[in-house]
């Protein structure tokens, strides 16, 4: 029976929030300090009213609470994986039953031949590219399905015996132009880049490199390392464990070697209350012990849901929050690896406020970070319902638009394109 610290009658609250905890070194502090996170608590009527999307909220699993508090429930996946609504299946009275392997997201599995050819959308195209009509561009691609959009290149191929990426490089430039071929890639190919391009020179892009393998089901991130190999004929992991040489970097090589081993818990599996608590031990007993690699194992390795359970359940037992602990309430973490074990964590407290935060992480401060702006706006953009999500939750922590906030730091076809792809 576990114990639940709710029935011992009234007690203090969790230590509140504090701005310095995500200041510290090794995370990207906003300068405001009302930005940032956690998000503010805002009634579930009035999210739903900002999102214009009816209020709903998921039962959960029992004991544990549900994965946004005050927000209509979230996509967990930012790519459209099937997963289930609550915190995993409860047990049954014959066991624990079996986890289903969720399949690959729209755009990362085997191609799919359509019936018919995308006929309409290659000559619009076409003559886009022939007379340098950017509105027609933008409309064309804004919303093109991840699932299509290898045959569209394949079919454009066909009729005109041309690349269509070529064709828009050559017709466009600066920021639109990254900003088209990042959606032609399509979301794998994309995903396949910017690991590339996390790992070239000296010194690696954590940023990017988050970005891309954090948080990912198991099947996602296999293929892009099969696509990576097939690429250019490396393996992503021996890439990313050869950019963290050294013995400073030795924690966060086997940091990333866990995750790219691609083991996390489906979002299928139960949440087993015993496990939790058992999981919720270790985590304290590392940190007071200075066992980074424990908790890295940990968080790697368990689903979204079980990690919102780890965490409820530590707040409830140590009266601090699992993040207070990664960047305040221990210095066991700092610098790559507390950013990283903090967006882990974030992620699966609350998608859609997380990926609002990191886009506000691109155009806060002076001057706009516009290839990272780039990446995660075309990341999200191809799960439309998860992007009306994480447009809700920045207007509900920022208190203005998303689209607005991109209107004032772009310009051009460049800002056209981008507002098409959150609208």
């Amino acid at each position: 029976m576990i114990s639940d610290t709710r029935e011992q009658g009234p007690q203090e609250p969790p230590p509140a929030y504090s701005p310095e905890a995500y200041s510290s070194q090794g995370y990207h502090a906003l300068p405001n300090p009302n930005v940032g996170w956690p998000p503010q608590q805002t009634a579930p009527q009035e999210y739903a009213r900002q999102n214009n999307a009816a209020y709903h909220m998921n039962q959960g699993f029992p004991g544990y609470p549900t994965p946004q508090q005050g927000y209509e429930a979230l996509d967990p996946n930012p790519h459209g994986a099937s997963t289930l609504d609550t915190y995993g299946a409860p047990q049954q009275p014959w066991g624990i039953p079996p986890s289903i392997s969720a399949p690959p997201s729209p755009g990362y599995g085997p191609n799919i031949t359509p019936s018919t050819e995308p006929t309409a959308a290659v000559e619009a195209l076409h003559n886009a590219v022939k007379g340098t009509n950017e509105i027609l561009l933008i409309s064309n691609l804004a919303h093109y399905l991840a699932i299509d959009m290898v045959n569209l290149k394949l079919a454009y191929r066909r009729r005109y015996s041309r690349d269509l990426e070529a064709d828009i490089e050559h017709k466009t430039k600066h920021h639109f132009k990254e900003s088209l071929v990042a959606i032609l890639r399509g979301p794998l190919q994309e995903d396949v880049y910017l690991l590339r391009k996390a790992l070239e020179g000296l010194g690696t892009n954590e940023r990017l490199l988050n970005d891309v393998v954090l948080s990912r089901s198991n099947a996602d991130l296999n293929a892009i390392k099969a696509a990576y190999f097939a690429t250019y004929q490396r393996s992503a992991e021996v890439d990313v464990a050869n950019d963290h040489k050294g013995p400073l970097e030795e924690t966060m090589r086997r940091f990333y070697s866990m995750v790219l081993a691609a083991t996390r818990a489906e979002e299928s599996a139960p949440v087993i209350p015993q496990a939790i608590e058992g999981d919720v031990t270790t985590i304290h007993t590392a940190t007071v012990g200075n066992d980074q690699i424990t908790v890295c194992s940990i968080l790697t390795s368990r689903s979204d849901a079980q990690i919102r359970a780890i965490a409820f359940t530590y707040e409830q037992r140590y009266r601090i929050t699992l993040e207070e602990v990664i960047n305040k309430g221990s210095k066991l973490f700092s610098g790559h690896l507390k950013t990283a074990l903090t967006l882990i964590v974030r992620g699966a407290l609350d998608r859609a406020m997380r990926d609002a935060v990191l886009l506000e992480e691109c155009m806060a401060g002076l001057g706009t970070k516009d290839d990272l702006l780039v990446s995660r706006l075309v990341q999200l953009h191809w799960n439309q319902d998860h992007m009306g999500q994480v447009r809700g939750a920045y207007k509900v922590r920022y208190k203005k638009d998303l689209v607005t906030r991109i209107h004032g730091e772009t310009s051009g076809n460049y800002r056209n394109l981008l507002k098409a792809m959150v609208e």
